[in-house]
């Protein structure tokens, strides 16, 4: 009878082959079979990677059919047999196909950075499971930051003062500048990459720089919202405000007492707005007449 728990297989969906398995690995030993455990993967599509969970231990510590899964489920490799996730072959397989399996691998993988570039390739945030080594390795800290500049935040402390790899991460990802050390975070060429790509990556920057003229009017420019982490003097200043509250008329809440009561500025704010009803702009207007 169990055998015949086959059939329904055919033409149902990946999600349903899952719970087909479920069934079937309560009820005989249908998980402990080589080839019937192959149909089954075959028929499960994309959901091949969690059908391996349901397999004996005899087969999760199976090359063929744990590289298999990890041909569309690199993750798979979370069931794979401890021996597997410390098969060179098994890993490049699963990274190759999803960088995030490299935290399924061993620590030695974990450790070699061959594994961990061909990680990287797929995922950047991969960069996170590598072994302290690496993360602390420029080669391999540049790869992951070019493939996605968050994962900055995962490189050593030390890198983290390192200006070639800062400007690297920021040019791709503005708020990387968080990573950045105290030193970057003072350097003005730097800032000024960071804040054209996100503004609100001001708020990291240096003192200094917060009330740099020219560093605050680049972060208003990508983003409105980025003057409430300018210097006092630079939010009282009418030039910089009306910048602000063009790019998001939101930016009026961080301005300066006396501005936020400036006409001209209010409607510079609410003008992008559908606030043409009189009613509308009486309730914006009212804060100024107070």
């Amino acid at each position: 009878m169990p055998s015949k728990l086959l059939s329904p297989t055919f033409g149902m969906s990946g999600v349903a082959v899952v719970s087909a398995v479920k069934l079937m690995s309560s009820m005989d030993g249908m998980t402990h079979d080589r080839k019937k455990f192959q149909h089954l993967l075959e028929q499960s599509g994309r959901q091949e990677g969690m059908v391996l969970q349901f397999a004996s231990p005899e087969l999760l510590d199976d090359f063929e059919v744990v590289r298999k899964s990890l041909q569309r489920t690199g993750c798979a490799l979370k069931h794979a047999s401890q021996r597997l996730q410390g098969d060179p072959k098994v890993v490049i397989e699963a990274v190759r196909q999803d960088g995030m399996a490299l935290q399924f691998a061993s620590p030695a993988l974990r450790a070699d950075a061959r594994i961990v570039l061909e990680a990287l390739k797929s995922s950047g945030e991969a960069l996170k499971y590598a072994s302290p080594k690496l993360r602390a390795d420029r080669e391999v800290v540049s790869a992951a930051i070019q493939k996605d500049g968050r994962a900055f935040q995962h490189a050593s402390e030390e890198l983290w003062a390192d200006r070639i790899l800062t400007m690297q991460a920021v040019q791709q990802v503005g708020s990387a500048l968080v990573c950045a050390s105290r030193e970057l975070r003072a350097d003005r060429d730097l800032v000024v990459e960071a804040v054209r790509r996100d503004g609100r990556a001001l708020m990291n920057a240096a003192a200094e720089l917060r009330a740099d003229p020219e560093v605050v009017l680049e972060a208003v420019k990508q983003d409105g919202m980025a003057l409430q982490y300018a210097a006092p003097e630079l939010r009282s200043r009418r030039d910089f405000v009306l910048r602000a509250v063009r790019q998001d008329g939101a930016a009026l809440s961080c301005a300066a007492l006396g501005l936020r009561q400036d006409p001209d500025v209010v409607l510079a704010a609410v003008r992008p707005y559908n606030m043409s009803c009189s009613s509308c702009m009486e309730i914006v207007l009212s804060r100024w007449r107070r």
